[in-house]
């Protein structure tokens, strides 16, 4: 079987075809932005809970050099606020030493020498139950050994002064570098140690920056070219940093803020690479701050992104091909803004669904990029260190295309990102002469052949560089669909690791993509990839190939010829009385075989409050004041949120949160919904016709999954029982690790009245077996 891939690919990518073009785009040789921190903004962000094998492992270090980090932030997001870095004092041979505890929730510290810390929670600043499987020793040792600096996020949860400038003593004794003080984590946020105050009040603005200014006074005194800022916001609201410029923009070095801008609920692809403009407000509110407040110094002030990833939940996306075209987007729009620094998060956390991690551990034990690590790989090594200019024709509202245009020595870069999943784009490229002089042309592509995902075994399937084409004409290119080009101009070649080859080999492996085990009922997908290997490596077969695909049920067969895009064809089926069917997929080269079970579930739903037990005992908390009623149902209780003439405000809107679940939940794993009675007092007030409760489940995976909501008009007066269930499969992943619920209040006017619960229970989808 002689294939020659590569008189089928480039007919795809370039065009000399004479009908007009998608998009024309214009490069201008004029200096847009200087990239000359363009390290800094390919910052990461390593934590507590990393294994030591990923830190030791050889592959990761040859990667992550690859990047030329310049800032690798710790100790760990929340757990900045929550760690003791030096555990001298207090950690014992066989444990700790719980007398070193004041009543004030203070650990006394020996910081005469150093062992390692430890993590504490809650209001009492109890011991946790894990510590971190290495200490901020491993992550600083680690962080030098790639010639990087430690941008360390200190303690104000649970932490001082005094124990942030001892922490920067040991670190200058042992000659670590630091290049960066961030003074605590998304204290703005209620799920943070330190937001909630001794007094009962809340973190703010006005408290933030005076706990800012103590900080700062106490490090500087210790470095005074250290620089210092905050307050790490915990997203593009920037919570507390208008305060903070005004009460200290006199002294800090840099403003932080976190960003995960696609909102939890968005499905449309459009809507997420048009959420990566939600940025520039925010950046540019920043600067109008500094020069409202201390104009001065607002071009000295650095802006920076202490954390960002595509979105907080840690789904397919995050961990799929959409993340390396998202975030090769999004860098280019924070060098388009003038960002300072930027830090992804992270190296290495994982979830069932995917996680933010740069890398994946498969079950082999193998560590392989995931998508978002190639974006940063783009920008590191295929682009220049100066954005110049560049425009796309006709100007569209959420284009499907981006393009971002740098030069460097004896070199010009073009990047083009095809959003649309679907379809081609063609683009007409306008060069200045002095491009088109250049000895090399080039182009690196990346798209669904360079990286796959596989959703069902939560496994990078293949993940390899760009691959690298020659440019036979730089005047029109046809962008296959979600994809990543670069177009290199240059005097010199660009030499890839590990990249794709035109090595013809027939030596082909079908794999068959698909869950063991699933309901009945229900529309399944499946992949099957062709690859071959290359040096070791899995890489996708672009060879001209097809294979017969049989789908065996109980009682016939189901055949189709397959044919492959970038070594993959998407399939899908049905079955409904089936137990067991098997998929096969061969040629006269290869074959493989998959058998999926299949199984009945129904859903039972269990009451899990009935509110008669004593309102300590339900794990529930509100941001109004939350009672127990006997008056309105014979011989029961409800439960109750009264609201006194109060506007719900951002983490002020609280009815009922219940968490942790652990105890109320019957089947455990298994909660597939939410049901119960609601009701609002006949005499409530509110305005707002739209007011709304909306119910939210919390998981691991997605931290704020919005199940439905209801109106206030429907429940007043009278009780209304509601039910909410899962709506699709990704969905029932994600609600198997739940670890909260909550019902919040959408109001845009003051509400005066009392809302009330009863018979809340969850919605379990059980097997029949």
């Amino acid at each position: 079987m002689k294939v020659y891939f590569l008189a089928l690919v480039f007919p795809i990518l370039f065009s000399a075809q004479l009908f007009c073009s998608d998009y024309t785009v214009k490069i201008v040789d004029d200096l847009k932005q200087n990239l000359s921190n363009k390290s800094d903004v390919l910052g990461t962000n390593l934590a507590l809970w990393t294994a030591e094998d990923f830190l030791n492992n050889e592959e990761i270090k040859e990667y992550l050099r690859a990047l030329r980090i310049s800032d690798i932030r710790i100790p760990g997001g929340s757990w900045s606020n929550e760690y003791y870095w030096n555990g001298n004092g207090v950690r014992t041979l066989n444990g700790f030493d719980l007398s070193k505890k004041n009543g004030e929730g203070i650990w006394n510290i020996d910081y005469n020498d150093y062992k390692p810390g430890f993590r504490v929670e809650g209001e009492d600043r109890h011991l946790a139950d894990f510590h971190g499987k290495i200490d901020v020793l491993s992550q600083h040792e680690w962080i030098d050994t790639y010639d990087a600096n430690s941008f360390v996020c200190f303690n104000v949860g649970s932490g001082s002064p005094k124990m942030a400038e001892e922490w920067l003593k040991w670190a200058k004794k042992n000659k670590f570098s630091i290049s960066r003080a961030e003074i605590g984590n998304e204290l703005n946020g209620e799920w943070e140690l330190g937001h909630k105050l001794k007094n009962g009040r809340n973190m703010n603005g006005d408290l933030y920056a005076e706990i800012f200014n103590k900080y700062y006074k106490s490090l500087k005194a210790c470095d005074k070219d250290l620089l210092i800022g905050g307050p790490a916001s915990s997203d593009l609201h920037l919570d507390f940093v208008e305060t903070l410029i005004k009460k200290c923009g006199a002294d800090l070095d840099f403003i932080s803020f976190h960003a995960y801008p696609v909102p939890v609920s968005t499905k449309s692809n459009k809507e997420k690479f048009g959420s990566i403009n939600a940025v520039r407000e925010p950046i540019n509110k920043i600067r109008d701050w500094f020069d409202q407040y201390h104009r001065t110094r607002s071009k000295d002030i650095q802006i920076g992104i202490s954390e960002w990833n595509m979105k907080v939940a840690e789904d397919v996306d995050t961990a799929g091909l959409i993340n390396a075209l998202w975030s090769a987007c999004w860098l280019g729009t924070l060098y388009e803004e003038g960002v300072d620094f930027a830090n992804q998060w992270d190296l290495s956390t994982e979830k069932d669904s995917g996680g933010h991690s740069m890398f994946n551990v498969n079950k082999g034990g193998a560590y392989n990029p995931k998508s978002i690590y190639w974006a940063m790989w783009v920008w590191s090594n295929l682009m220049g260190n100066e954005l110049i200019q560049s425009s796309i024709t006709p100007k569209k509202r959420n284009s499907e295309l981006f393009c971002y245009s740098t030069r460097g020595k004896d070199a010009h870069q073009i990047m083009l990102v095809n959003s649309n999943e679907k379809d081609s784009i063609e683009v007409s490229l306008k060069l200045p002469k002095s491009l088109r002089a250049y000895k090399y042309q080039s182009l690196y592509s990346f798209n669904a052949s360079e990286y796959f995902w596989d959703p069902y075994s939560k496994e990078v399937h293949w993940s390899n560089p760009p691959r690298k084409l020659n440019l036979k004409s730089s005047k029109k290119i046809v962008l296959d669909p979600f994809s990543l080009v670069v177009i290199h101009l240059g005097d010199d070649p660009v030499s890839i690791p590990h990249a794709s080859t035109d090595v013809l080999n027939e030596n082909i492996d079908f794999e068959i993509i698909l869950p063991n085990k699933l309901p009945k009922k229900r529309l399944i997908d499946g992949w099957v990839t062709v690859s071959t290997d290359i040096e070791g490596r899995k890489h996708a077969y672009l060879g001209e190939v097809e294979g017969v695909l049989e789908i065996e049920y109980t009682d016939r067969i189901k055949r189709k010829i397959l044919k492959f895009n970038n070594g993959i064809s998407p399939f899908e089926f049905s079955a409904n009385d089936d137990d067991i069917v098997s998929v096969r997929c061969y040629n006269t080269y290869s074959k493989d075989e998959h058998m999926v079970e299949l199984f009945d579930q129904t859903l039972l739903p269990v009451v899990e409050w009935t509110f008669d037990d004593p309102i300590d005992s339900w794990s529930a908390e509100s941001t109004f004041e939350l009672g127990k009623f006997t008056r309105l149902k014979p011989n029961q209780s409800v439960a109750a949120s009264k609201i006194n003439n109060k506007l719900s405000g951002k983490n002020e809107d609280i009815l009922f949160h219940f968490e942790p679940l652990d105890e109320r939940v019957s089947y455990k794993g298994k909660i597939n919904g939410v049901f119960g009675e609601i009701s609002a007092s006949s005499d409530f007030i509110c305005s707002d016709k739209n007011a709304s409760i909306q119910i939210v489940f919390q998981s691991d995976s997605d931290h704020w999954m919005p199940m439905g909501s209801i109106l206030l008009n429907d429940i007043r007066g009278g009780w209304k029982n509601f039910k909410f269930i899962s709506s699709s499969l990704q969905i029932d992943e994600k609600l198997s690790d739940v670890y909260g619920l909550r019902m919040r209040l959408n109001a845009r006017s003051k509400f005066l009245g009392e809302i009330y619960l009863n018979n809340l229970g969850f919605i379990y989808k059980l097997d029949e077996d």
